[in-house]
C-alpha cells in the first residue's frame, strides 16, 4: 500500500493552482499465482506433490501455510498445504531447472516462487484442488481478496505384473 499527499504549492505550468484531491493511495496488489507446476490440469500428480508456485510478488511464507489448501473430491474436510524446507525448495527449483534446460543453472529464477505440499499424502485416483485462497500476505502485508483454483488428479497405485511363460509346470520361464 502506498500513499501520498499533493503538495499544497503545486502549480501547473500556466501558473494556476492545482485543484481537486490532494490525497491519494494504491495498493499494488497481494500475491497472485502467476504459474503452477506442474501445470493446472495434470492428471498424473504424485501423492506427496511438491507444488512450485511461480507469484508475481514476494509473499509471507506463514500466511501461505494459512491460506493455502487442497480439497480431495471424497473427502469432507480440507488439506492443509505447507511450505517445503528452504533445502527442499532448492532441490525442487533445480530438479525443474535441470529437466526444463537439460543442464544445472546456477542464476536465481526472475520471479519469486514458493513450494508447497500437502501435509498428508493425496488418495490415488482423486480429483485435487489447490486453492490459493483469500488472506495470504505479500511481504509487505497486502492480503488477498480472492482465491485462485487449480485441478488436478492423483495418479493411479503403482503396479507391477510378472509373466512367466513355460512349456510345462517344472520347467523355467522362456
Amino acid at each position: 500500500r502506498c500513499s501520498f499527499e499533493g503538495n499544497a504549492e503545486l502549480k501547473s505550468q500556466a501558473g494556476t493552482a492545482w485543484e481537486g484531491a490532494r490525497n491519494f493511495t494504491l495498493a499494488t496488489g497481494a500475491p497472485a499465482v502467476s504459474r503452477v507446476n506442474p501445470y493446472d490440469g495434470s492428471e498424473n500428480i504424485e501423492e506427496e506433490q511438491a507444488f512450485i508456485l511461480t507469484l508475481d510478488g514476494n509473499v509471507d511464507p506463514a500466511s501461505v501455510e494459512k491460506g493455502a489448501y487442497f480439497l480431495v473430491e471424497g473427502l469432507p474436510e480440507r488439506i492443509p498445504a505447507k511450505v517445503v524446507a528452504p533445502a527442499l525448495r532448492e532441490e525442487v527449483l533445480r530438479s525443474v531447472r535441470r529437466s526444463y534446460y537439460g543442464e544445472e543453472r546456477e542464476e536465481k529464477d526472475p520471479d519469486p516462487a514458493v513450494v508447497i505440499q500437502p501435509a498428508r499424502p493425496l488418495p490415488a485416483l482423486k480429483k485435487v484442488q489447490l486453492v490459493w485462497g483469500k488472506g495470504i500476505r505479500s511481504a509487505n502485508g497486502v492480503v488477498s481478496q480472492r482465491e485462485q483454483l487449480f485441478a488436478f488428479k492423483v495418479r493411479g497405485p503403482f503396479a507391477a505384473t510378472l509373466n512367466c511363460t513355460r512349456e510345462n509346470a517344472d520347467a523355467p520361464c522362456l
